[in-house]
């Protein structure tokens, strides 16, 4: 693994801890803040550019808990069940959800 990757997955942690702070005002107010923002944007790029698995596994559980704290009722639980399945590259993710849907 490279530096780069271990600096962005240190980063993706870090916001991934916060996210887990369910029950704090604070917490809410974060995901919102990285829903409103860049946050796809930098989160799948880094998908592009390091298609390892642990950086895989790390986004799509950082969106799984951003759902949670969004949405409560454990609705992030699909998207954690299927990280490990989910595409790595962003571009085919949405090919597979428009397959989805139709």
């Amino acid at each position: 693994m490279e530096m780069e990757e271990k600096i962005v997955l240190g980063l993706l942690e870090t916001f991934h801890s916060i996210l887990l702070l369910q029950s704090s005002t604070n917490a809410i107010e974060f995901a919102e803040t990285l829903i409103s923002s860049y946050w796809f944007s930098f989160s799948y790029g880094c998908l592009s550019l390091f298609n390892g698995d642990g950086m895989k596994y790390r986004i799509y559980l950082l969106l799984s808990s951003r759902m949670d704290s969004l949405l409560g009722n454990d609705s992030g639980k699909s998207i954690r069940d299927a990280a490990l399945h989910l595409p790595s590259d962003p571009e085919d993710l949405l090919v597979f959800a428009w397959a989805k849907e139709y």
